[in-house]
């Protein structure tokens, strides 16, 4: 995978919102072979932000702790872990391009940012034991300040 020459899928939200992502995504997949190819069909390389996080009013903007961001890249299981390098490296390279963005709207506290890498980490719907998609993961977890003023000139644009 390399991050420069494709555009980053992103979205939020909880287990099922992610699930429900991930099937409309390879819904657009399928798309992409047929005429008209939307833009919005990238799925990977992706930055997913759990909803676990939680924020208070803090001068001069909002603090929020325990933001969780998966960035995910397509998986094959059949890979060993030395041949899925590549893929934590551009994993690595796209985290270092995201953090740069989210500093330039407020700043990481205490400049403590852990990383976890998960290696096919399988994402299953429901009760089905069915696989919807298999990941390389870089887990990023952090707490982060955003400036008051980068709220208002993110709601606007």
């Amino acid at each position: 995978m390399k991050v420069d020459e494709c555009p980053v899928a992103f979205s939020y939200g909880n287990y099922d919102a992610l699930m429900k992502w991930l099937v409309a995504k390879n819904k657009n997949q399928i798309e992409h072979f047929l005429p008209n190819p939307k833009a919005s069909e990238k799925k990977y390389p992706l930055i997913w932000l759990t909803d676990e996080w939680q924020g208070n009013e803090h001068v001069p903007g909002y603090r929020f702790s325990n933001v969780t961001f998966y960035l995910a890249c397509n998986s094959k299981i059949e890979l060993l872990n030395e041949n899925r390098e590549g893929n934590f490296e551009g994993l690595y390279t796209l985290a270092n391009q995201f953090i740069k963005e989210l500093r330039k709207y407020g700043r990481i506290e205490g400049e403590s940012i852990s990383y976890q890498e998960r290696a096919n980490l399988t994402v299953t719907s429901g009760k089905k034991t069915e696989a919807i998609d298999i990941w390389d993961a870089l887990i990023v977890k952090m707490d982060y300040l955003i400036f008051t003023n980068c709220i208002k000139k993110l709601c606007s644009q």
